[in-house]
């Protein structure tokens, strides 16, 4: 019984090489299109996905105004106890 060996040539693409690089192609290209289907639904689905977004958005932006609005209070009430701690403090050295 004689045992032969072959030689295989890397500089030459050998049959099992070329269907793997086959396969490795078209592998590749699937996970391409998978990863594109699922961005692509992603993104519908976050679109579609807009009515509870605006219903917080509403309810950030209410409450925003009526901070604003209170702070503006505060603010010219600390401004016109300031003017009046201020006149106070005049008509006092004014009278002595």
């Amino acid at each position: 019984m004689e045992l032969r060996t072959r030689k295989f040539s890397f500089s030459k693409q050998t049959p099992l090489l070329a269907v793997h690089k086959v396969l490795l192609e078209d592998t590749q290209m699937k996970s391409m299109k998978a990863l594109f289907v699922f961005a692509a639904l992603t993104a519908a689905s976050l679109a579609m996905a807009t009515g509870g977004g605006d219903k917080t958005f509403n309810r950030m932006e209410a409450a925003r105004k009526v901070s604003m609005e209170a702070y503006q209070v505060a603010q010219k009430q600390k401004a016109e106890a300031a003017v009046a701690q201020s006149k106070a403090k005049a008509a006092d050295h004014s009278n002595s």
